[in-house]
């Protein structure tokens, strides 16, 4: 008797083939809702081909990989871009001065005058100043003799010395010439002057604005020391005699150095 290992596969194969005869013969019993497939003529040359005709590779269909869907999202809102601020400007960072100690300053002691030696032939404390005389200054002006204005005129409250024009010295000789003229004049003009409330100075004036022939005459006087003597000491007796209070020297003008 055949075991049960080797029965098994007789049996299957029994029953396969019963069922596929019956398929075959009866499809509808054993399948009512089967159809078989409509035969599709087919394209492709029977197999095998003639010996005689070239056989052609079939042709492979193109593979195409599926092109992957992008997800759609939502539309994202848009930022408005701000202008560039400008960089803030960064403090400098604080340095540490040095500073130099101040020196201190020195001290100094004043002796007391009492301390202060006297030296000898010098009295300790000198006697006080006396007051300044309140000056007024020197007010001058001119008296043109041969102008007609008279020396009674003169208001004397303005002027503190008046000088008398003028006189000059002889060409030749280099003393003072008075002329019939100043010896005419001279005396009123110094009378008038001195008794006015107040008084004032008279002042004797030699030489004046006269052009080249004046200047020429004080050029050769002071050219040599005794011709400048004569006209020195007549200057000096001219204003003595009359009562002059000084003389005055109008050189207008020394054309050089020398002069």
């Amino acid at each position: 008797m055949a075991s049960p290992e080797t029965l098994a596969p007789l049996i299957l194969a029994i029953f396969c083939s019963i069922v596929s005869s019956c398929e075959s013969s009866f499809p509808s019993l054993l399948f009512p809702s089967y159809s078989p497939p409509t035969p599709v003529p087919s394209s492709y040359p029977a197999y095998p081909p003639p010996e005689n005709e070239p056989v052609s590779p079939s042709p492979s269909p193109a593979y195409f990989p599926p092109e992957p869907v992008t997800p759609s999202y939502p539309a994202v809102p848009v930022t408005p871009s701000c202008p560039p601020q400008a960089a803030l400007p960064m403090k400098p960072a604080p340095s540490t001065a040095y500073y130099l100690p101040i020196p201190a300053a020195p001290s100094y002691s004043v002796p007391s005058p009492s301390a202060v030696p006297a030296y000898p032939g010098v009295p300790a404390s000198s006697p006080p100043l006396p007051a300044p005389a309140d000056h007024k200054g020197i007010k001058g002006a001119y008296w043109p003799s041969f102008d007609g204005f008279e020396a009674s005129s003169i208001d004397t409250s303005y002027f503190t010395h008046i000088f008398y024009a003028f006189l000059l010295p002889d060409p030749v000789t280099f003393k003072l010439d008075v002329t019939p003229f100043d010896q005419q004049k001279i005396p009123g003009f110094i009378e008038n002057l001195r008794t006015r409330n107040p008084p004032v100075k008279t002042l004797l004036s030699m030489g004046g604005g006269g052009g080249d022939a004046i200047a020429l005459i004080f050029a050769n006087l002071s050219g040599a020391q005794e011709t400048r003597k004569v006209f020195i000491d007549s200057t000096i007796e001219v204003a003595r005699t009359y009562g002059f209070d000084g003389l005055d020297l109008d050189w207008e003008f020394p054309a050089n150095h020398q002069e």
